[in-house]
């Protein structure tokens, strides 16, 4: 009897994470978008968040909202989004779009595309994966010219960021990529891309910059304090720190010396992220360890 009840709650399990709605408030997006320019790559981080309802014609959606930025106070309005049973669709404010068919099997056409010399969204393989100990049905869509790979993953979308421009317009745009970061839900990391191993990767591009400037933290782990020295740019600039989820938890501003000191003060054992900066660019980020 103790088996067979063992076996129905599992089954139960399965089937609830494969049934869990997609469009959800409590869950938040960290996505690199990158872009390129005369210096190089650029890359930064943005926040997407669902709040709020909204009605366009006869469907209800949540309201989709975006920000660069790092406080997490300031947020734009990018759209809308709904699903049904596992259909996702994205509004743009202008028109509805298909967005995901996490129902879909191998060989189905999702839609027709205009990138790499393809015509067609193709499903190309489907397995499941392991997402903070739930199985997700996981759909891989090859463009092997190009070397580009797009993958959906049950519960939280493209791994290169919610809204792609391949999902929604059928083209990528020129010097111009999006990669996921990481995936909350309920303010717990739910998944972090691997590649970057890291919710806030940030590059700048400018190879004359990165010579130039660096910055070590000393003692790392940190026990009581910890010395932050900047080397490169002496004055005028910014220090944040995130806490393991991505949160802001310390924030200094119009440093005029290249040296600061940190306390631990009620800053919780963990990692934690940093970002330095000046008004208009970013000069280094990195991690430390509080004991």
């Amino acid at each position: 009897m103790k088996q067979l009840l063992f076996l129905l709650a599992l089954f139960i399990s399965s089937f609830t994470s494969y049934s869990q709605t997609f469009v959800d408030t409590t869950k938040r997006w960290n996505v690199a978008e990158c872009s390129s320019g005369p210096f190089g790559v650029m890359c930064l981080p943005v926040s997407y968040k669902l709040e709020g309802d909204t009605t366009i014609g006869s469907n209800l959606y949540k309201k989709l909202y975006k920000t660069s930025d790092t406080t997490l106070t300031s947020w734009t309005l990018n759209g809308a989004m709904r699903d049904s049973a596992q259909m996702v669709y994205y509004h743009n404010l202008f028109g509805e779009y298909l967005l995901y068919n996490f129902a879909a099997n191998v060989g189905d056409t999702i839609k027709p595309i205009s990138f790499c010399g393809n015509n067609y969204l193709i499903v190309d393989s489907v397995d499941t994966v392991i997402v903070y100990g739930q199985l997700k049905r996981r759909l891989i869509f090859n463009f092997p010219s190009c070397g580009y790979v797009e993958e959906w993953i049950e519960d939280f979308g493209s791994k290169h960021g919610i809204i792609n421009e391949l999902l929604v317009n059928g083209n990528l745009v020129s010097d111009f990529g999006e990669d996921l970061l990481c995936y909350w839900q309920s303010d717990t990391v739910k998944w972090i891309n691997q590649v970057y191993n890291n919710c806030y990767f940030i590059t700048v591009g400018i190879e004359e910059q990165e010579r130039s400037i660096s910055l070590t933290v000393f003692p790392n782990p940190v026990s009581d304090f910890a010395i932050v020295r900047l080397y490169g740019q002496k004055v005028g600039w910014n220090w944040t720190l995130y806490n393991s989820i991505g949160q802001p938890v310390q924030l200094i501003e119009n440093i005029s010396d290249s040296q600061l000191r940190i306390e631990k003060g009620i800053l919780t054992a963990g990692v934690y992220m940093y970002q330095v900066r000046t008004e208009n660019q970013i000069l280094s980020t990195g991690k430390f360890m509080i004991k």
